[in-house]
């Protein structure tokens, strides 16, 4: 960690896994550019904003440790082979250490408006829709299912056994006074 910008070291991120809800999918720089598009229209984060602070001459770049110490504050962590890609896409063709933030943050930007919809007003609207996944949520196959009703059983054999209480468990993700805990 450098002590002078608070930014992350480089060789520190090989480890590191994606936290991005579409990690299955092959790594490219659109696929990457989605998942992000998504976590920031799901949590409302102005990156435009946590990432104005690392460009204070308003060049449109950042050096490329900025740029990942900003991603983290986005709390978005990406692998390495992600990092390299969006590298690829917005790496400024002039300084090899730069990254083109302004072109990142305008694609970004297309989440939450349209991009010049102040010079052609009678020009619609474009909103940006979630690329839908591969899966749906509580549908298992055959053997998944048999294999989770075994699970559950052996879940259920041991609060019996040992009277444990697993409400106690789940109450820091229940927010609500239903006593349901949401995914």
């Amino acid at each position: 960690m450098n002590i002078f910008h608070k930014s992350v070291d480089l060789k520190s991120l090989e480890v590191r896994e994606s936290s991005l809800p579409d990690s299955k999918k092959p790594i490219t720089a659109d696929n990457v550019m989605d998942s992000i598009k998504a976590h920031v229209r799901k949590h409302r984060i102005d990156c435009k904003d946590l990432f104005k602070d690392f460009d204070r001459l308003r060049s449109g770049r950042i050096s490329k440790p900025k740029f990942h110490t900003g991603m983290e504050l986005c709390k978005i962590q990406l692998s390495a082979k992600e990092f390299e890609v969006l590298e690829e896409r917005y790496g400024d063709p002039d300084a090899p250490d730069k990254f083109l933030i302004s072109e990142f943050l305008e694609e970004i930007e297309e989440v939450f408006r349209t991009k010049n919809l102040h010079v052609t007003p009678t020009r619609e609207a474009k909103l940006y829709h979630v690329i839908k996944k591969d899966f749906e949520l509580g549908v298992l196959s055959k053997g998944e299912q048999k294999e989770m009703d075994g699970i559950m059983e052996r879940l259920a054999s041991g609060v019996r056994k040992y009277r444990v209480k697993l409400r106690d468990f789940f109450k820091e993700k229940d927010f609500g006074i239903k006593n349901r805990v949401k995914q």
